[in-house]
């Protein structure tokens, strides 16, 4: 199984065929889905332009790539300044991590249950103001981080579609 550097490189080759290219950055979204696959799927396709014909645009799969590598630039080194941190208190003696920290030891999505709806900004503007409520503290707080407009915690954003709760907060009923 490649990694998404890996596969982000697959999917900007000119030289492999245009199948090989759309199925890499379909591996990708799988290995950073920021909104839930299908809805990080649908936001690449309108963000990029991606064309039903990607004969068409070729370049679009460039531009998706960038969209969903500049997301996950963001979020890796929070993660690993984490895990750095983390051994040190280990060491240390402390194994509970502090509750403020909490949302690190997560796999970051911000989960759409509804595809259609979802923020219409870049992933990486997304990816800084979620990390900045969490730091801050605001992002359980009645204003949806990501777009601001009003909406109860517990609910997904009327405005952007975002599920700060991410799917555990979804399951099949």
């Amino acid at each position: 199984m490649s990694s998404f550097p890996e596969r982000a490189r697959q999917a900007e080759n000119p030289e492999l065929s245009v199948r090989q290219r759309l199925l890499a950055l379909k591996d990708c979204v799988t290995r950073f889905p920021l909104y839930g696959h299908q809805a990080s799927w649908q936001h690449l396709i309108s963000w990029a332009r991606i064309p039903l014909r990607l004969e068409d645009d070729l370049d679009s799969l460039t531009r998706a790539v960038a969209e969903l590598r500049g997301a996950r630039e963001l979020w890796l080194p929070l993660t690993a300044e984490f895990a750095a941190r983390r051994r040190v208190e280990k060491a240390a003696g402390r194994r509970q991590h502090l509750k403020r920290d909490r949302w690190l030891t997560w796999r970051l999505e911000l989960y759409c249950p509804n595809p259609a709806l979802r923020p219409v900004d870049s992933m990486a503007r997304v990816v800084a103001r979620v990390v900045a409520a969490h730091q801050d503290g605001s992002v359980f707080g009645r204003d949806c981080v990501v777009c601001g407009a009003g909406r109860p915690v517990e609910q997904a954003c009327p405005g952007c579609g975002v599920s700060i709760l991410g799917r555990s907060a979804w399951r099949w009923r």
